[in-house]
């Protein structure tokens, strides 16, 4: 997750709030009071600012100097449709905003207009965090994904190679970090499993699923006593079952790798001596 840009848009969506505040008419003159307002000009909305000069005379007045005389209806109409309750007198390219004092209505209505943009504010805000937590949470799951694919690539190397032993502390610890290590373990005893079982692969794939099984419950033995997951996907592997098929036997042997033996009898041998 980008924090930078977390940061970022909080900071624009305070500042907006901050700007929508100042545009609030009081009884005081300030050219705050038209950042808000839009105008219809060259078919689009522009700001007052970018089509005229703004001053402020005097504490009660505004005066909008336009520099294209055929806007002015439109400057005029923008300013009396909106929240500002104020009336435009216009002579020649010059529109003056005499600013009243406030009536007790018009306090009110300035109270329920803040308050609605405190409110559009809030949810802003609960948005920008909402949307990081998501950002978030699908960036921790696109790591663990790829944590996942290079443990299984790890385990599915023969007879714990030199190659296995010098990644596997670089999968593993990331993992433990964001306690996902056992749980990922379960997972990848699951897959092995599955593959191992389906005779309709390749042999290579089932010999592979073979191998991580083997690995797998290596790297499990030390940790049954303290390691729910760690445990289930021993159990699992035990409870399984399997048979070592000729065609895997044939593989392995042929690759000079090392006897297979049955996993679900190495898992039920394991299980028994983490009791003792």
């Amino acid at each position: 997750m980008d924090y930078n840009s977390l940061n970022s848009k909080m900071e624009n969506a305070i500042s907006h709030y901050e700007k929508e505040l100042a545009s609030i008419r009081t009884s005081r003159a300030s050219t705050s009071m038209l950042d808000n307002i839009m105008v219809d000009a060259y078919n689009s909305k522009t700001p007052i600012s970018q089509l005229a000069n703004i001053n402020v005379p005097d504490s009660s007045t505004l005066t909008i100097q336009v520099w294209d005389n055929s806007l002015i209806k439109n400057i005029e109409t923008s300013i009396i449709e909106s929240n500002l309750g104020i009336n435009p007198q216009t002579d020649g390219n010059i529109i003056r905003l005499p600013i009243p004092k406030l009536s007790e209505e018009r306090r009110l209505e300035l109270t329920k207009i803040a308050s609605q943009y405190s409110e559009n504010a809030k949810i802003s805000i609960r948005n920008i965090r909402r949307d990081s937590i998501d950002e978030f949470k699908i960036a921790e799951k696109e790591k663990v994904n790829a944590l996942r694919e290079a443990l299984k690539f790890v385990l599915s190397r023969p007879d714990r190679d030199d190659l296995s032993l010098k990644l596997l502390p670089k999968v593993r610890n990331p993992l433990i970090q964001i306690k996902m290590y056992d749980e990922t373990l379960f997972l990848l005893a699951t897959e092995a499993l599955s593959t191992y079982k389906n005779e309709d692969l390749p042999v290579v794939y089932r010999a592979t699923a073979l191998f991580i099984m083997e690995n797998l419950m290596a790297e499990a033995r030390p940790k049954l006593q303290e390691s729910t997951y760690m445990r289930r996907a021993v159990e699992k592997i035990r409870d399984a079952d399997l048979e070592v098929n000729q065609d895997v036997q044939q593989f392995r042997s042929r690759n000079g790798l090392f006897k297979t033996r049955n996993p679900s009898k190495l898992a039920e041998a394991i299980l028994k001596a983490s009791k003792n």
